[in-house]
């Protein structure tokens, strides 16, 4: 029995979540200067996000939604008048129809359109871990009922659920945003969880805690979680350009956040207007413009750091 114990502190002691969470900022680094495409997409990314969240603290979110001047309505942006010739009072972006600046307004619209995702993805996973963590350990019937109840919430059609739920909400906010977008997106992260954890709780660590007599509070938490730190990692960062693209998608359909909420969606919304189409691109060209290239650094990004969580499992 004492020579039992003696190997499970060896093992205890040598476990290796410390030294598997610097390997994979290690493997990250390395990836990153080997892909310069997902360097420059990391670096646009930063500054595209500082633009965006100082110019809204500087500029305020009040007082560019209710900055109305009704005699520059849908002004031309500057250089779109210098080309067809006439004064430049339009701005760099021109104006909307309440006469609002636009490049104010897609500031302060990306900017609840990146808190909606990032507040999606943190609860997501969030929820996902505590779901997929407790099911994956356990096993036998915890996992049965929860698997089952993952399946029951597949089935469902959630686009046209969440459009009848927002359709029932009055009142309707950013946080109502979150809400929604969440009820139904931490299935996926609460199977991948699942499947990590169940590879996780086999493995001589997991045992060795046991033999010491370690709470499965303790050892799911302390033990098995940082060691899925890197998968999760790259889980969040692939998933938050896809729910600035729901959240998007709803908006600009007339069932996500409510008009006088700025939005990416609201913006691209105005595409939907044929006299905007065809006379007025400067109210919804850019809010495609900074979607996409947000969306597409969101990606580059995160396949180098699924690269380096796979990389860093197999080092493992």
């Amino acid at each position: 029995m004492d020579t039992n114990i003696n190997e499970a502190m060896a093992l205890e002691d040598n476990m290796p979540s410390e030294v598997r969470l610097v390997s994979f900022w290690k493997i990250l680094w390395k990836e990153l200067k080997s892909d310069k495409t997902a360097m420059f997409s990391l670096v646009l990314l930063i500054t595209l996000v500082a633009i965006i969240f100082i110019g809204t603290a500087v500029l305020g979110t009040e007082d560019v939604v209710r900055s109305i001047d009704v005699f520059n309505r849908n002004e031309p942006p500057t250089w779109w008048r210098w080309g067809n010739g006439g004064s430049a009072t339009g701005g760099i972006l021109g104006t909307d129809e309440a006469g609002r600046d636009m490049l104010h307004i897609l500031i302060v619209s990306a900017q609840n359109s990146l808190i909606i995702g990032l507040m999606v993805s943190v609860v997501t996973i969030i929820v996902g871990l505590v779901v997929g963590l407790f099911a994956g350990y356990y096993g036998g019937h915890i996992d049965n009922v929860t698997m089952r109840f993952l399946d029951m919430i597949a089935i469902i059609p959630t686009l046209m659920m969440m459009i009848v739920l927002r359709v029932l909400m009055t009142n309707f906010t950013i946080w109502h945003m979150v809400f929604l977008l969440s009820l139904f997106a931490w299935t996926g992260r609460a199977r991948l969880i699942r499947n990590l954890t169940m590879g996780q709780r086999v493995q001589d660590y997991v045992d060795a805690s046991r033999t010491l007599g370690t709470r499965n509070i303790t050892i799911i938490f302390k033990k098995i979680l940082p060691n899925l730190t890197a998968m999760v990692s790259a889980d969040i960062i692939l998933t938050l350009g896809f729910n600035i693209g729901v959240e998007t998608g709803l908006t600009m359909l007339g069932f996500g956040l409510p008009p006088g909420t700025p939005s990416l969606g609201s913006l691209i919304g105005n595409a939907l207007q044929s006299v905007n189409m065809q006379f007025r691109q400067w109210n919804w060209v850019p809010a495609i413009v900074l979607v996409f290239t947000i969306m597409f650094c969101i990606n580059f990004v995160g396949q180098v750091v699924s690269r380096a969580a796979n990389a860093q499992q197999r080092l493992s």
